[in-house]
């Protein structure tokens, strides 16, 4: 009886002991590749979600191509492996935007086409880019060899500014599901709407800092007290005004703003903090 009650005990510690271990070799075999694997690179598994390496601080050098070059040597000095795939490839093929439209392929086809026919000058716009997947760094720095600048490119919808002219070239690469251009009226809000009246708004910018580079441009139409941030800005600005606040390529969102306190608040009150 001794002996069966101690190979009972054994028995279940050598259980206890796997099931404790067990998880570790399971996550050093990492994830099965799936058999749907799609456009994602061959020799990549898709990795689990993990801090992005930093693409704004390169992206918002002036020679991009340069910036190209420093990503790559950046992301080898932290040892980031720049064929890695971040996330899980997008479920859908849409992508909504802040008033509320649903932006897909079908809503794209007519700029698509304007811009693979286009032969002008190089002006730039900020378009909304829907890619397949996360692009790798790899890409990233690819996309910014060719004049492409990225904003927010840990996801499958990427912010982009590039030259009318070089959509082309984007459009012919197998990452790009569709590319449309981020209008004006695309800043606001659904559902947010503003007063008549001199306003208060809050802005969210694509570069920062908003106050080093952009300030002139927002005294240029009349705004005032500004509250500043890295990329948010609490402003005064007449009502007629705001929709030239829209017009401004490297304004992201515009909201309407609460009750904060600004130094012309101060100076009228000073008791006011």
């Amino acid at each position: 009886m001794r002996n069966v009650v101690g190979f009972k005990f054994a028995l279940g510690m050598v259980l206890v002991t796997a099931a404790l271990f067990w998880d570790a070799p399971c996550r050093a075999l990492g994830p099965a590749k799936s058999a749907h694997a799609g456009d994602q690179p061959q020799s990549q598994e898709v990795g689990p979600p993990r801090p992005y390496l930093s693409v704004d601080a390169y992206n918002q050098m002036p020679d991009l191509e340069k910036a190209s070059r420093l990503l790559l040597l950046g992301a080898e000095a932290a040892g980031d492996d720049i064929d890695r795939v971040r996330g899980e490839p997008p479920r859908y093929a849409t992508a909504r935007v802040k008033n509320g439209v649903l932006l897909d392929s079908l809503a794209a086809v007519p700029f698509m086409q304007r811009a693979r026919d286009y032969d002008g000058p190089a002006d730039t716009l900020v378009c909304i880019l829907k890619v397949h997947r996360v692009l790798t760094i790899r890409e990233c720095a690819e996309f910014m060899r060719h004049g492409v600048r990225l904003y927010e490119p840990s996801s499958s919808v990427v912010f982009v500014r590039v030259a009318m002219r070089d959509i082309r070239w984007l459009l012919d690469q197998d990452i790009v599901w569709w590319i449309h251009p981020h209008t004006p009226d695309m800043k606001f809000w659904k559902g947010r709407t503003f007063e008549k009246g001199r306003k208060q708004v809050w802005i969210y910018s694509f570069e920062g800092d908003i106050k080093q580079r952009w300030q002139a441009d927002l005294e240029q139409l009349g705004a005032t007290d500004f509250v500043w941030g890295p990329t948010v800005t609490y402003l005064y600005i007449d009502y007629e005004r705001i929709q030239d606040l829209a017009q401004l390529w490297w304004i992201k969102t515009i909201m309407p703003g609460g009750q904060i306190v600004t130094d012309s608040a101060r100076a009228a009150a000073p008791g006011v903090r």
